[in-house]
């Protein structure tokens, strides 16, 4: 038997007993029957046990995955989700029941329309099958749209139940709080039928598409290509000539796809799609625009913006080129070379336009204490109390942190320039073919110390995870050149606390960076780096302009 023949049986057996769970729920509500929630009841006890047999069936199926096409794959994966979120859906109409029966008079609920509400999940449920299987991503669509529509429902009958709340009772409008309470739960129920309806909907995208998204970055990333190229047709992610696949997310859950579009001629048009938070995505758009200003070329093009209440998207040119982390694993010591050469270049040219002379602090260890926590979380063993050997004393690595906190704040760069914000080096890529660089990830740029960029990038590139010796020997060529490079420019131009500043720097990207290092012994030495550069500072009672940085600080 094919493989989804059988689950496709049992499949529609499970819809249609879910559909008739609300069927009955639905005439409960309009005229209570005590018989209708005993056999709202009843099947719900069968749909679970239908929903335990088709996920046996399915993880067996997986199992013998490997004989099967990859849409078989992504449609048994969708359905596991599918029939757990059809019995949440069954789950809510015996709640539902339950929550009838504390009414003294189940005719108080005939005040209330519920009809709007089931017409919307009855619509969704009866979709559900041929959606799925017919792999069809418009109907999936439409099912998703429901949880919004159901969602609007119920803030309509939450404010209209909490007027009635907020209205002293009289002999024509008795006190009915607890009856008004029971409404509302009942309501609620409802609304939560429409997020099952929403996981139903986005599973069988995934299915499609091959790539988990949620209805919302689906719907701005065809909105963004639509904004993009307006005299094209949005991409159809289930036609085999568009592709779209995560590529990565950043640490702040802003998730990065790479989508490719067919065009006419055969030909594919690519690009990156970004879906976040309104507040970072928005920071990114404009500072792309800034860099663009800059040095038109720098920064990805801008294809697309979407801005919703909480999310936002964006469209971005797809840049050709590697990033400085593919370059240095890459076994070609000219192309690093090259690309370091590049990038040296850029900087000067960059810091020298936007050069301001006024004073600039990055408030390292500010910026230290905010992550601190993070850090503890993964590594506790680094919040070091206070101790004492023998003489000796050991301040608690909080203490040392607020000591610099005093000596950074009478420390500040003499000037200030337009900094990426977050130069790691995934974050700069080289194009050895048109010989050009470009930056990405530009949501902290700003304007100030050039120290910010420099210690982030010594740091990204120190704590790659690589320990053979030629490797070792690449990212130390990476942080030496990039350092010489930065301290020629300080001396050129009179910045004479260039060290110091880029000490407390290191100490700042060294321990933050700890939080993203899990090998123990890796981590350890990142923040002893720190710890010993935290202890020299505070050591040293000369003048800034004497400090020198040792070094060996930056090689491992």
């Amino acid at each position: 038997m094919p493989p989804l023949s059988a689950l496709r049986e049992n499949f529609s057996l499970m819809v249609v007993e879910v559909t008739k769970q609300v069927e009955e729920t639905h005439r409960a509500l309009n005229d209570w029957d005590s018989g209708l929630g005993e056999s709202i009841r009843n099947r719900d006890d069968y749909i679970d046990r239908m929903k335990d047999f088709i996920s046996r069936n399915v993880f067996r199926k997986l199992a013998e995955s490997r004989n099967f096409d990859k849409s078989v794959v992504k449609i048994l994966k969708a359905g596991l989700v599918i029939v757990n979120n059809l019995e949440n859906i069954a789950d809510f109409c015996t709640n539902i029941v339950r929550q009838v029966r504390h009414l003294d008079d189940a005719g108080f609920l005939k005040q209330f329309d519920f009809d709007p509400h089931f017409e919307h999940i009855h619509k969704a449920l009866a979709t559900v099958e041929g959606t799925l299987f017919a792999q069809d991503l418009d109907t999936a669509l439409e099912i998703c749209k429901c949880e919004f529509s159901l969602d609007e429902l119920y803030k309509k009958d939450f404010h209209g139940i909490l007027q009635q709340l907020q209205a002293p009772a009289t002999d024509s409008a008795p006190d009915d709080a607890q009856r008004l309470v029971t409404a509302l739960l009942i309501f609620r129920y409802l609304e939560r039928m429409g997020d099952s309806l929403l996981n139903i909907g986005e599973a069988i995208i995934e299915s499609v598409v091959g790539e988990k998204l949620k209805i919302h970055q689906y719907l701005a990333l065809r909105s963004s290509f639509d904004e993009a190229h307006p005299d094209d047709p949005p991409p159809d992610l289930s036609d085999p000539g568009t592709l779209f696949e995560t590529i990565g997310e950043t640490r702040s859950g802003c998730r990065i796809g790479r989508v490719r579009q067919a065009t006419a001629g055969n030909r594919s048009r690519w690009a990156i799609f970004k879906d976040g938070s309104l507040g970072k995505l928005t920071r990114e758009k404009e500072n792309i625009e800034k860099w663009e200003c800059l040095c038109p070329g720098l920064p990805p093009k801008l294809l697309g913006f979407q801005a919703k209440t909480k999310y936002a998207s964006l469209l971005l040119e797809y840049l050709g080129g590697v990033n400085f982390q593919e370059i240095i694993l890459e076994p070609d010591a000219n192309l690093l070379a090259e690309g370091m050469n590049h990038l040296k270049n850029l900087l000067e040219v960059l810091w020298e336009m936007t050069w301001l002379e006024e004073p600039a602090n990055a408030r390292f260890m500010r910026q230290l204490l905010d992550r601190l926590p993070s850090v503890y979380k993964l590594h506790p063993e680094f919040d070091t109390p206070a101790a004492r050997i023998d003489s000796l004393e050991l301040p608690a690595t909080n203490q040392l942190i607020e000591e610099l906190r005093v000596i950074e704040r009478d420390l500040p760069a003499p000037c200030s320039v337009f900094v990426h914000g977050d130069f790691n080096i995934d974050n700069i890529l080289y194009d050895a073919i048109r010989q050009q660089v470009n930056f990405i990830d530009l949501n902290r740029s700003r304007q100030t110390d050039y120290i910010q960029d420099i210690a982030v990038f010594l740091v990204s590139s120190f704590r790659l995870p690589l320990f053979e010796a030629h490797h070792r020997l690449r990212l130390n060529f990476v942080s030496d050149s990039l350092y010489d490079f930065s301290k020629s420019f300080a001396h050129h131009h009179h910045d004479e606390t260039f060290d110091a500043r880029l000490a407390l720097g290191l100490i700042r990207s060294f321990v933050t960076s700890t939080r993203f290092v899990v090998h123990p012994h890796f981590a350890r030495e990142m923040f002893l780096r720190a710890r010993y550069l935290m202890e020299t500072m505070l050591e040293h009672h000369r003048p800034w302009n004497e400090f020198v940085l040792p070094r060996a600080i930056l090689l491992y």
